[in-house]
């Protein structure tokens, strides 16, 4: 809890020296995971690019996928459809500088998990 509250105080530091939208095209994000987020296009507040699962506790790893979402400045909501593991993920959170504080729902086979991530921007 100690790292995460570490962790969230630090983006919130950057978010005074980053840009008015940190989703900007194209741009690349790590979760503490190591799972990628990839911002290709970003117009009139929705953005696309691919999502890479990289944690080895859930399936579909390595693969690229398709995200669609939608950015006003801090604000920011995705969604993953991981079509091969019949599994659907939408992040929440805010976009604030150099971070992205999100919290997640996982839905596969009529259940639900939650959790959160936060993501850096690396490009």
């Amino acid at each position: 809890m100690k790292r995460f509250l570490l962790v969230v105080g630090l983006l919130l530091g950057f978010s005074g020296t980053g840009i008015a939208d940190s989703l900007q095209a194209p741009s690349l994000w790590k979760n503490q995971r190591g799972s990628e987020l990839r911002v290709t296009s970003v117009r009139n507040g929705r953005f696309t690019g691919t999502f890479t699962n990289f944690d080895p506790n859930y399936k579909c790893v390595g693969i690229p996928y398709p995200v669609t979402g939608i950015t006003s400045g801090g604000p920011t909501m995705f969604t993953v459809n991981f079509v091969k593991c019949n599994t659907v993920t939408k992040w929440s959170g805010n976009a604030l500088g150099l971070g992205m504080s999100t919290q997640w729902v996982l839905r596969y086979a009529g259940q639900t998990q939650t959790g959160f991530d936060i993501f850096f921007r690396l490009q």
